[in-house]
């Protein structure tokens, strides 16, 4: 038990110092938290938090409620800095980008794919480590290999938030412009069940 204290003791501090430089490096391309694991629970579950370039989309006020909300998760993709073991039951974070779920669904393998191939055409810089799908799956580590982008997941330390920090300063740079590109492409063919704002 004072292992699993530890852990989580160290995952928050992580947690808050990542954050706190986020809103700092970038002020003129914003982020928004859409979940806060600055507080997360002994329990061992679900530690992690989720934030979103602004550009990626937020719900609109005027949609109904109940059908997604928030930035990331109203686009139905974002980014997760989220911790993990490994199947020896080392500690460890990772950052990534979700596969584009609900209400996102019915277009997440086309999007990811359309994503990637753009990647690869304008030879995107991505974080040494870095997979994008449709192997984003890790050995030694039990999540499934889904999401549209992973990082080399890293042991959580007292400097894991710097590394993660780096790793999103170099998708900052171009990657997250495209993804923004896209997922307004899908919002104009109707991919998605709310009105989403883009921020303009």
């Amino acid at each position: 038990m004072n292992h699993l204290f530890n852990a989580c003791n160290l995952f928050k501090k992580q947690t808050v110092q990542l954050l706190e430089h986020l809103e700092k490096t970038r002020p003129h391309k914003p982020i928004k938290i859409d979940v806060d694991g600055r507080n997360v629970s002994q329990d061992g579950k679900n530690w992690f938090t989720c934030f979103s370039p602004i550009n990626w989309g937020r719900k609109a006020i005027r949609s109904s409620p109940g059908k997604g909300s928030g930035y990331g998760s109203g686009a139905g993709i974002g980014y997760a800095f989220h911790f993990t073991k490994n199947k020896y039951g080392d500690h460890y974070v990772r950052l990534y980008n979700g596969g584009g779920e609900n209400p996102f669904i019915k277009y997440r393998d086309e999007f990811k794919k359309d994503v990637v191939l753009e990647v690869v055409k304008q030879n995107i810089p991505l974080p040494d480590g870095c997979r994008l799908w449709p192997d984003t799956k890790f050995t030694d580590f039990k999540f499934h290999g889904t999401t549209l982008m992973e990082c080399q997941p890293v042991p959580l330390g007292d400097n894991t938030w710097e590394i993660i920090l780096q790793n999103y300063l170099i998708l900052d740079e171009k990657y997250n412009d495209l993804v923004a590109q896209f997922l307004r492409k899908y919002y104009e063919k109707g991919a998605f069940s709310v009105d989403l704002d883009f921020g303009k």
